[in-house]
């Protein structure tokens, strides 16, 4: 009976070809939205959003812009005559002001649901081709309670008073470095912004 040759070197092996993932938080055929695509969104929305809190605060309380506006004057002519930086700011201002900062959240938090439960994108959003998709699944619509979340994030966080102006800017800019372009909205969310397809 014939007997095997003996083998004079290591048996080749067959090794699989090695492919690339796709970067973490990205899907191939959906890329994510850019950050200054995304700046430019945020500062139409924040323009729509401030010019109807005005129009909504103007309907609501007897000529508010106006009344601000001469509080605010005479306020700054007080402190630059009087030459006192520290002048506490009249009540009438203080209040108008506040006024100012609800009539704000309100319409940014309806805004931002009514955009995205039609849409899964701001306004601003969808002239410039993005769209909100739950984290790490492309083209799909994300829940109600996604947009409630981002959307109450979103008005906190443009609102710009004390803190929210510290993490306004963190907001802002953290699509800068974070892998799959999320702002503090996003994460907490769970959402990302893509280019639509």
């Amino acid at each position: 009976m014939p007997t095997a040759p003996a083998s004079t070197g290591p048996v080749p092996v067959a090794v699989p070809p090695v492919t690339r993932r796709p970067e973490r938080g990205r899907q191939p055929a959906v890329p994510l939205a850019s950050w200054g695509l995304r700046l430019v969104g945020t500062i139409l929305d924040f323009l729509i959003v401030w010019t109807l809190s005005m129009l909504a605060l103007n309907l609501t309380v007897a000529d508010a812009i106006s009344r601000f506006q001469r509080e605010a004057t005479a306020w700054a002519e007080q402190t630059v005559t009087t030459g006192s930086w520290t002048a506490q700011p009249p009540g009438e201002l203080q209040h108008l002001a506040v006024l100012m900062t609800i009539a704000y959240l309100s319409v940014a938090l309806v805004y931002g649901l009514v955009c995205l439960l039609i849409w899964s994108a701001s306004l601003g959003q969808r002239v410039l081709g993005m769209r909100v998709v739950p984290l790490d699944q492309g083209k799909a619509r994300i829940t109600a309670r996604a947009a409630v979340v981002r959307s109450l994030a979103w008005a906190l966080l443009s609102s710009g008073y004390g803190l929210f102006q510290v993490l306004q800017i963190v907001n802002g800019l953290m699509p800068l470095w974070h892998p799959r372009r999320q702002g503090l909205h996003d994460l907490l969310s769970r959402t990302q912004v893509v280019w639509r397809p």
